[in-house]
């Protein structure tokens, strides 16, 4: 049983049923309280959310789409800079082969005094 005692305790350690309306007011008019969401509000937001929900996933679709296109891109330019990278070391050892010869042609005829054709 409870006695008096405890309901003495128990109104010390909660709001009342008036106490709770004379806080309400101080803390909330009815003015405060329209600013909340209503039902058919939340559901409006809800349906709004799964919407987009619904486009962020096609996105990430796209995304990866896209981030495959640019991976074969991505390799095709490795591979060309690859091949760019091929003939400019190709361009040096003919430039030193050619030097080579030049030397080869051009010393003899210099001390036969030979003259090159231009």
């Amino acid at each position: 049983m409870i006695t008096d005692q405890d309901v003495t305790k128990l109104k010390k350690t909660f709001l009342t049923h008036a106490e709770f309306k004379k806080y309400v007011k101080i803390l909330a008019s009815k003015k405060d309280l329209q600013a909340f969401a209503t039902k058919k509000e939340l559901h409006i937001l809800e349906e709004k959310v799964d919407g987009l929900v619904y486009e962020v996933g096609d996105l990430k679709v796209e995304f990866g789409e896209m981030k495959e296109t640019l991976d074969l891109v991505n390799n095709k330019i490795n591979r060309f800079l690859g091949n760019i990278d091929n003939l400019q070391t190709e361009s040096n050892v003919c430039t030193v082969v050619q030097r080579r010869h030049t030397e080869q042609i051009e010393g003899p005829a210099r001390h036969t005094s030979f003259i090159l054709p231009a």
